[in-house]
């Protein structure tokens, strides 16, 4: 059923076609996610206009796909049915693809989607459907895309709406979020984490706060504490935590970055894939390890060890001084420190 609040407690469970329960709970965690964001001038009802889950749905491969939104969720969707065969094109109102994320990442993975023979319009922004597709407009002009299917993927929502927090005391920001304190609880007896609290929309990082949640709930002194590294299954792949380069880029006198080529790493010639590249980011004075930016295949597994570094404090010389692997793709992490040590 539908939970809503009566109060800090109990809840309401609401069963369609059944009249509703008080459920009484002696503590209680929300975590009822995300929901796709829409665009009112791409209705739904439309079978042509799907959401991120629709579009996972397909059963059939549509021959022309128009993808709304070039974050990681559009860009992901969009290189898999490309590669599936669907001609696409994607649809971003900012000036590049992947916008918020390392912008020579984005440019690499740009590459590789047109390669794929993908369109990417940015600057551009959907004006509404017809008759042969979606029609788009780009520097002052509109045109018509032709499109099978239409694939909104503009972002997330917190799935708060119909909690009725407000009549449990809780406090929810603009945009939609849970006003939580440094041990994710809302309320004394209420915690919330996840997509309903403000920070990027990971699986895994829901997993993390859920057991800092529960011992704030049990009564434990504890805070949220721990770095997220984001990633994104794109062609390359691209996976970063800590501090981005750009912070170096901004003239912090305390920081700076070294970029290395994944073509240093063994496995990169063996997989016949050199394109992208591994940036770390570490303090100058005592050379700890801040930021890493990996772009490559496998990024997304050996960014947990750039984690893990920034986690135990560990300097670009302790990880230089790490016996990795040959041939593989971590030894990019040890070329990058390397490089820093010159």
């Amino acid at each position: 059923g539908n939970a809503s609040f009566v109060a800090e407690t109990p809840l309401r469970i609401q069963d369609e076609g059944a009249p509703s329960r008080l459920f009484e709970f002696a503590d209680l965690i929300v975590a009822t996610g995300s929901t796709p964001i829409d665009l009112p001038m791409l209705d739904r009802a439309d079978p042509r206009v799907v959401d991120a889950a629709g579009a996972l749905s397909l059963t059939d491969l549509p021959r022309r796909v128009a993808i709304v939104g070039a974050g990681y969720i559009g860009i992901e969707l969009g290189t898999a049915l490309a590669k599936l065969g669907s001609v696409v094109t994607v649809i971003e109102t900012q000036d590049r693809i992947l916008p918020g994320l390392d912008a020579t990442a984005a440019k690499e993975v740009g590459r590789t989607l047109r390669r794929l023979g993908m369109t990417l319009l940015t600057g551009a922004s959907a004006q509404g459907m017809n008759e042969v597709g979606i029609e788009v407009k780009a520097a002052g002009a509109v045109t018509s895309v032709p499109a099978d299917l239409v694939v909104v993927a503009v972002g997330r929502a917190p799935t708060t709406a119909t909690l009725d927090l407000q009549n449990a005391g809780i406090t929810v920001t603009t945009s939609g979020h849970i006003d939580v304190g440094v041990d994710l609880r809302c309320r004394p007896h209420i915690a919330a984490i996840g997509d309903v609290i403000a920070g990027p929309g990971l699986a895994h990082r829901a997993t993390a706060e859920a057991p800092i949640a529960v011992a704030a709930l049990c009564g434990d002194t504890v805070r949220v504490d721990h770095l997220v590294p984001s990633i994104v299954f794109s062609d390359p792949e691209i996976a970063t935590v800590g501090v981005a380069a750009e912070q170096t880029e901004n003239h912090d006198p305390d920081v700076t970055s070294v970029t290395v080529p994944l073509g240093l790493a063994g496995r990169s010639l063996v997989e016949r894939s050199s394109r992208g590249f591994a940036t770390f980011v570490y303090a100058i004075q005592d050379r700890r390890l801040l930021g890493a930016t990996v772009c490559g295949p496998a990024a997304t597994e050996v960014i947990s060890e750039a984690t893990v570094a920034i986690e135990a404090g560990l300097t670009v010389d302790d990880i230089a001084l790490v016996v990795h692997p040959h041939p593989t793709i971590s030894e990019i992490l040890w070329e990058a420190a390397r490089a820093a040590t010159r």
